[in-house]
Parts: C-alpha cells; structure tokens; sequence
C-alpha cells in the first residue's frame, strides 16, 4: 500500500503537500501573481478543508469586489488542466476561473461558480462572434472536481463538472482564436461591496506536467499507470520522440504524450497524411535467435486503418490491426486471428519467436489464439521491431506502451501487465513471482523444467514453484542473459522435509558458484565438498526469506573481498563465505532436489539487484488490497479512475441504450465502486462477455460480487450461454432466485451492499447461491431446467428505470484469484475460512472503525527510508552501509 497517499491527500501537479501551514500569497509555489482592489484579500495554505489536506484557502472582504490570482501556463498550444473547487455560499458574486491567450490578453475560457442562484456556468462561441452560455446546478459549501481542454490548433474547448461533460468541443468565448496561452486567472468578483468571499482550491493538474497523468487528482488513493518493462517511456519529455526509438514521422507524428487509457506516457503515432506513414523502430541491444515481444497496441480508428508490426531485417512475424481485424501472416498466407479489434482499447500482444524453427506464437490479453505460426520469410535473427500505419489511410492515431523483451534485465512473463498498483493478493513483488504463469505447467522462460510446475500456493504464497522429487529429480534453471560479477539476489525457499537435499545454485557456465542446501534440518552452504551449517535447525513447511550479497572481483559490492558472499536469513545476515568454486561472474540460476525420499521444493519471489524496478526488501511483504475499503478481486476498479464511464470500464463489455455507468470513489464503505442508472428501455442489458475476448469456455465454476439496488423495483442479474443458467431477481429488500420447473423458487431478505456467490456446474445442470455467505439455495436445477454446454457471459437486465452499485465481481476461472478473496476489505490471502484477513499490517487489525489508517505520517520517505529494516539490523546488514571501519 506504499503508493495509496492518504486519506485527504488528491495527487496532482500542485497537491501543496510540501507547502507549510499558513504560506501565502506568491509564497506558495502555484501562485505568480496575486492583484486586487478588496481591501482584504488573501491566498494562504491551510491544514485541511472538508477532508482536502493541504489547500489554498481565499477570503475576500468584498467591499470592493474583485480579487485575482493568476497562474502563468507554459507554452502548451494544447492540454487538460484540473483542479478542486469548494466556494461558500454568500448569496452574490462569482468565483471565476478564466483562460487568458497571449494576443491582446482576451479571454477565450470563461467558467464559473455563482452564489446567486448555485451554479456552474459556462461560456463558448455560437459561430457567428457571440457567446452562448450554460449552466448546471453546482451546490455551495461542497468539492467539486473541473476539467478543462483545450486546443489552440482547432480553437475549441470541452469542459467537465464532477466527471460529467458539460461542453462538447465547442468554440472559444466569442468564436476567438489563438496562438498561445498567457496565463489562467482565478477571480472572486459582484460580490455587491459588502459581502465576504470564501472558496478553497485543490490539486491541480496539468497535462504538461511530466510526472502527471489525467485524472490523477479525482481521487485520493494514487493510480499509477506505469507498467513495467524495457521501454515505458516513464523518463521521455511530453512532445518529444521516445528515447530509444529511430522514427519516421513522414505521414504525420510520433512523440511521448501523457495518457491514454489508465496508461500513463505513452507514445502516440498519429497519422495526418493519405500518401505517407508514420512509424517508429527499436534496434535490439544485439540480435535475437529466439525470446518474447510483450507490448500494449490500442487504435483510434478500426474502419478501414492498418496497423503494422513485425519483426525487422526481413520477412518474419507480421501481424496487422486491418479494419476491425487482428490479422497474421502464416508464411504468405494471410489469415485472421480470430478476435475482433475495438477501438480505445488497450491490447496486450505478446509474441514467442524461434529463427531455429521460422515459427512464432500469437498472445492477445492471455489468451494464445496462434500457435507455431510460419515466419513469413525463413530469418536467422531478428534485428529490430517495427510498428507503424500502412497504407493510404490518414487521421487516425496508433498508442503503444510499455514495450518489453525477454533479454531485457528483469524481465519475466507478463512483467508489463503489472503496474506498481495492482493487488495481485498473496504474491510477493519480486522479478519472478509467477503471476501469469498457469497452474500445473512450468514457467515460461525458464529451462530444464522437468518435475517442476507452478504450485497453486503454499504456505499463503501464491502461484509458486514446486520441485517435487518422486523418484526423479526436478530440475529448473534461467539464464540471467548476462553476466553478473556482483549482485543481490532475494528469494523465499522452504520444503514439506528438510531432511531431504533441496538446493539453490549459481552458476558460471558448467561450474557452480555458490550452493545453499536445505538439508539434515539445517540451512548450509557448500564449500571445498563439505554441506557447512548456517542456521541449525530448520523447520518444515516454513518459508525462509533468503538473501545473497555477492562479488566475484575486487569490486568491494557490500564490503565483500573477491568471490565470497553474505547471506542474510529471515532479516540476520551470515559471513561472509567462500564461493564453493571461483569464478569471474554468475550467469545463472539453479534450482533442484535430490535425495532419495517423496519430498516437495517450494521456491518463491525470486528478486535480481540488477532488475530495474528491484529495491531492497521489496519481496519480503506481500500485496494486498491497496485501498482501506477496497474489496480484492478479478475486477475490483483499483486501475480505474474514478469517473471512468461505460465501456471504458474494463469489467463492462456492451451497454444498452439507456444504462450509464461510472465508477465512483465511494458507496457504503466501498471504495472505487461501480454505480450505474438506468432510463428504462425495452431489451437493454449491461453485459460482460468472455467470447469478445477469446476466452475458453466454462462449464463448472464459481462467480461472486458485492451488489445493491438502490431505487427501482426489480433487476435481473443471469448467467448465460444460450439460454440462462442462473437468475437472481433483485428486489430492494430481497433476492429472488429462480430454480428449476416444480422446484420452489427461494426467497432471501436483504438490503444495503450485499455479497453474492454462485457456483454452477453445466454438465448436472446444478447451482447453488449464497448471500452474505449464507448458502440459500443448495445444489438445485438450473432456471426452467434448463441445459447449457458452458458459461461465456452476464448481464444486467432491467423491466423498469434502476439505480445499482457493483463491486468486485470475481471468478474461479481467474488463476490470481481465490474464492472468498472479496468477502473483506484489505483481505490477504482469501479462502473460503478468511482466517486473518483483517491483520493486514503489524499491530493494525483495519475494521468499521479501526481507529488507525495507518498512513505513516511518521515516516519521512527517502531512497533509503528504513522501513524494511528489522529493529536491531546492523552493520552491513544494512542496505545503506556498504562498508564499515
């Protein structure tokens, strides 16, 4: 939870945490200029304002009736800019907030708040010189979010209030055009010369700000963004070309914006001319026989656009986004994919290349939908990769982020689709902690995998590695593709006999360098052919968090002379000691068991120092819900902002005319929810579909969400295939679940947020639902008896106009998910007896009122801050002291 800021706390380029109480005027960092003709005016930092920390509170006498504070902008000719807003109702007067251009110094954006009669307004041209003005109701005395963008390219601007869009792309104030912006000016003005002006102001945002994202400030609980991977584009300037990229910007451009999608940087190649492309190529570091391309594609325009990308110095894996289609080329056979392209969606392509073969792999969002597909051209290598528009099309835009490799240091399977934010619940952040691998299947990229699979979770770890020795040896081992003369290395190690030889190694080529055993109930490492104590005993079944501090010259990494090593056990450190054989550097990891007994290996959270994203300690806590209040699950809207709306929330697929919705930063005790109203129309539903994205089929599982209907009098919520295999009817103070022909239909009293669990199994026709975690219905017919092969989808259906709150809906099927996870806020592990789950820190058991949120005010965060040190670590042990005299 190191990256949820604070109750109170909205993150934005001026959030004025770091301003001091009571700083005032052009003191305060945001303000330039401060002017006015009231005798009393004042711009000062306050502690706190209605649950905003830190704001700027203005207080105006309003005996003369203005007073103003201006922003200076930079030279941005385009760009978004949001803040908060809480004005106090006087009667009279206006809070306004102006958009001034440089040419003449006229206003060309003109909203505002009016005590008069409590509104918003807002002003934009009417096409022949004039204004047109509008308004919405805008109540006093509360925070209200504003969103301004603007272009100087098209003169037009589109304002939002509270997330909804008031101003669709209209013209300027009074049809005026302009080069560039001046400066935005914040004024209190009419207040009838006698009446006081109060108003405070948070979190402002701009778009130009490199180390902003949109929609950043809607919310107190911090959205990252950024995923993980060779090329993020986290370090490159807005407007510049992406670092590392050769580009051809011949039909248009190529350059770093700041969002697109819940994606923070990312590069966008927008496509201006009908003859001429725009593209971009990376040159691998050296050229690859074989490995893995993971990246994020999303496309403005499916009608009739191509994108492009292949492998470069030929003819190898060619793949396009044709139209509405994902298409390849299977040697010079063109084909489809077999899914459709939508348009503003994020994809996440993962292609496996093998020039010893001349065949590659197609992985759309997980789901393998091309196997050993032919090379267009037989390659030896391949160079570089190549994405870009083809053809005559124009005035459409391709977005592409977080580009990885798997020769990338640090890299692992699915590295990318992971943000710093994402609660993957049990598993311990590390560069190989398995999330995307399956279940009873080795680990991709991983070689000699033999009696070695992926092991549900042991020991409250998920998704682990499991050697188990049943008369063979299991081995598994990686290269680190590349050669590593000092390092870290941090891993969690345990086993069900430590009796039995379980063993880590290092390697140099053929030659082990370093060997620690598990083994006689002991830990060891091995030297001059002697297993040598360390910690003595050792338990069963317990996790030991292992850490190794090496050097193989004379470089001195942690102190350590040449090829010796510490270890550091569950927070004690160890040595140092001799490497069992010298060697210039490591270049790999070994992992194996071999004694003679039925035993299992368990390896987990395997952590490199020379990972990009490594930082001490990091895999010794697990992650959990981020959020107080968050309910864990396969879509728990933690990657969500808050009034992210319609499709664009990534657990709604289709919507019906009708339905709107949105998801919101709170409902009863839920924190990021989503609410949706209905306008009663005939047939309409809201749908999440699993075959629009090529999902297997499930015919035995468990679905299970939080729920309320709020207004309206009845909903239908169904599984479905063809035809329906569940039916809850929601009523506002019950559920009614429809069972078989002759079964009794069962009735459950219920009202407020309430949680939901179904299990189905298609082949006996047989569910059962419990409400609460009271099992209400148990192993009935399915709806009218009714027989369906599997389960692809849901849906909301209303008969009337309703109101209803949606959280956490999860499902089996989901390999990060455990059923029961989303019964408790904060949860850790999950399972169906939610043993622990409220003691998610040290001391703080989080409840209705905890009295804590634990937020470490206390701390003061640094590149080394301490707080992964255990109390009495010394010396060395350290990770700050390197050497001690």
């Amino acid at each position: 939870g190191y990256n949820y800021t604070g109750i109170g706390v909205y993150r934005a380029t001026y959030s004025f945490t770091d301003e001091l109480d009571g700083m005032s005027g052009t003191n305060i960092d945001f303000v330039d200029i401060e002017a006015g003709d009231d005798s009393t005016y004042s711009a000062t930092i306050i502690g706190e304002e209605d649950n905003h920390k830190k704001v700027i509170q203005f207080l105006a006498a309003g005996d003369n009736g203005k007073y103003a504070l201006w922003r200076h902008t930079e030279t941005e000719t385009s760009g978004t800019i949001e803040w908060w807003w809480k004005y106090i109702d006087n009667g009279v007067g206006n809070f306004i907030f102006i958009g001034i251009r440089t040419s003449g110094s006229l206003t060309i954006i003109n909203v505002r708040f009016q005590s008069s009669d409590n509104t918003f307004k807002y002003q934009y041209g009417n096409g022949i010189g004039g204004t047109t003005v509008g308004s919405t109701a805008a109540a006093a005395d509360t925070w209200h979010h504003i969103k301004i963008t603007f272009s100087l390219a098209t003169d037009t601007q589109s304002v939002w209030l509270n997330g909804v869009l008031v101003v669709d792309n209209e013209n300027f104030v009074n049809d005026r055009t302009a080069v560039s912006m001046e400066h935005w000016r914040f004024q209190f003005d009419t207040f009838a010369g006698a009446n006081s002006a109060e108003a405070y102001m948070d979190a402002y945002g701009e778009s130009s700000d490199n180390d902003y994202m949109v929609g950043w400030n809607r919310e107190e609980y911090a959205f990252f963004g950024d995923y993980n991977s060779t090329y993020s584009f986290e370090n490159d300037l807005i407007g510049a070309n992406p670092s590392g990229w050769v580009v051809d910007e011949g039909g248009g451009t190529v350059n770093v914006i700041g969002s697109v999608g819940n994606h923070k940087k990312v590069v966008e190649l927008d496509d201006t001319d009908a003859v001429n492309d725009v593209n971009l190529v990376n040159t691998f570091v050296s050229v690859q026989t074989s490995g893995t391309i993971e990246l994020w594609i999303n496309i403005d325009d499916v009608t009739t656009k191509r994108t492009f990308i292949y492998g470069g110095g030929g003819s190898n894996f060619i793949l396009f986004i044709d139209g509405d289609k994902w298409q390849y080329y299977d040697a010079h056979v063109l084909n489809d994919v077999g899914l459709t392209a939508v348009v503003n969606i994020w994809y996440h392509l993962k292609i496996n290349f093998d020039c010893a073969t001349d065949t590659y792999d197609i992985i759309i969002d997980g789901i393998e939908y091309q196997t050993g597909v032919d090379f267009y051209d037989p390659a030896v290598n391949i160079p570089s990769l190549f994405i870009g528009s083809r053809g005559n099309d124009q005035d459409y835009k391709i977005y592409l982020d977080a580009v990885d490799y798997s020769w990338s240091p640090g890299y692992s399977n699915g590295r990318n689709r992971l943000t710093e934010n994402d609660d993957l619940l049990g598993h311990y952040s590390a560069t190989h902690s398995f999330p995307f691998d399956d279940v009873g299947e080795a680990p991709e990229g991983w070689d000699s995998a033999v009696y070695t699979v992926i092991g549900s979770a042991w020991q409250e770890h998920r998704k682990v590695l499991k050697l188990t020795r049943d008369g063979s040896n299991p081995i598994i081992e990686r290269d680190f593709y590349t050669d590593i003369t000092s390092g870290t290395i941090e891993l969690y190690m345990g086993s069900d006999d430590v009796t039995q030889l379980s063993h880590l190694r290092l390697y140099d080529g053929a030659s082990s360098v370093i060997q620690i055993n598990l083994y006689d109930d002991k830990l060891q490492y091995r030297y001059d052919g002697a297993y040598n104590p360390i910690l003595d005993p050792i338990l069963d079944n317990k996790w030991y968090h292992i850490k190794l501090d090496f050097e193989t010259g004379a470089g001195g990494y942690k102190g350590l002379a040449a090829d010796t090593f510490y270890i550091t056990i569950d927070g004690t450190q160890y040595g140092p000691y001799p490497f069992n054989n010298v060697a210039p550097h490591v270049d790999k990891i070994y992992f194996t068991c071999n004694s003679g007994a039925v035993y299992n290996f368990y390896v987990d959270a395997i952590d490199y120092s020379w990972d990009p994203y490594y930082s001490v300690g990091r895999n010794i806590n697990p992650t959990k819900a981020n959020l107080l209040g968050q309910y864990p699950g396969t879509y728990s809207s933690e990657s969500e902002l808050v009034h992210t709306s319609g499709t664009e929330i990534d657990l709604v697929h289709s919507m019906g005319t009708g339905f709107s919705a949105e998801i919101i930063d709170e409902y009863d005790g839920h924190r990021k929810i989503m609410k949706v109203d209905t306008i009663y129309t005939v047939g309409a539903k809201l749908e999440y579909d699993r075959r629009s994205l090529g999902a297997g089929i499930s015919d035995v599982g468990t679905v299970e969400f939080w729920f309320e209907l709020t207004s309206g009098s009845i909903l239908y919520f169904a599984l479905t295939h063809s035809p329906r295999i569940v039916t809850l009817k929601f009523y506002p103070t019950y559920v009614r679940v429809q069972t078989g022909d002759g079964d009794t239909d069962y009735y459950y009293t219920t009202s407020g947020l309430r949680h939901y669990k179904i299990d189905f199994n298609n082949p006996t026709n047989i569910v059962s639902v419990w409400v609460e975690g009271v099992l209400v219905v148990d192993n009935e017919a399915t709806t009218s008896d009714v027989s369906a092969s599997y389960i692809d989808r849901w849906y909301f259906e209303h008969t009337q106009s309703v109101t209803f709150y949606v959280d956490s809906v999860s499902y089996s099927w989901d390999d990060n998910y455990l059923i029961g996870d989303n019964f408790h806020y904060n949860n850790f592990l999950g399972s169906e007896t939610f043993e622990g789950y409220n003691a998610t820190e040290p001391g703080f058991y989080y409840g209705t009122d905890s009295f804590d949120y634990n937020t470490e005010d206390e701390v003061y965060y640094g590149t080394y801050d301490f707080r992964d040190e255990a109390d009495g670590t010394s010396g060395t042990s350290i990770d700050f002291v390197d050497f001690v005299n």
